[in-house]
C-alpha cells in the first residue's frame, strides 16, 4: 500500500546562516508518506553549504539542489541529528525537507543552513 501524501504548507524561506525551529505536529502535511516541513533558501553555484537538523527525534533531511539533484541524510550529525554538505551546480532555490526517520515524528526540531565555503 502506497501512502497518500497530505498537502504541505507553502515552504518557509530561510536566510543564509539563519536557524529556524519548530515543533512537529499532526497537522503537518506529508512528503513520500512522512510528516515533513519544507524550507527554501537561495544558493550560488560552486559554494559549499552545510544543512543541519537537530531534533528530539531521529532527524532526516532531504535536499533538492537547483538542478533537481537529490541528497539525503539520516545520522550525519551528532547522535541522531542530520547533516549534509552540498555544492550546487547553478544558482537558484535549494529545497530542504526536514522530517524524521520514522513517518510521524513528534517533538521540537531546528534547521540551519550555512555557507561553509573556504
Amino acid at each position: 500500500m502506497v501512502p497518500v501524501d497530505v498537502p504541505m504548507a507553502p515552504a518557509t524561506r530561510l536566510g543564509m546562516n539563519q536557524i529556524t525551529s519548530g515543533v512537529f505536529e499532526s497537522s503537518y502535511g506529508t512528503y513520500e508518506g512522512y510528516r515533513a516541513k519544507e524550507y527554501v533558501v537561495d544558493v550560488q553555484d560552486g559554494r559549499m553549504y552545510q544543512i543541519d537538523m537537530f531534533a528530539e527525534f531521529d532527524a532526516y533531511l532531504i535536499v533538492y539542489m537547483p538542478d533537481g539533484v537529490r541528497f539525503e541524510n539520516d545520522d550525519g550529525g551528532s547522535g541522531t541529528n542530520a547533516l549534509l554538505r552540498v555544492i550546487p551546480y547553478g544558482d537558484g532555490p535549494m529545497r530542504i525537507l526536514a522530517r524524521g526517520y520514522r513517518r510521524t515524528p513528534t517533538g521540537e526540531f531546528a534547521v540551519s543552513v550555512r555557507d561553509v565555503t573556504q
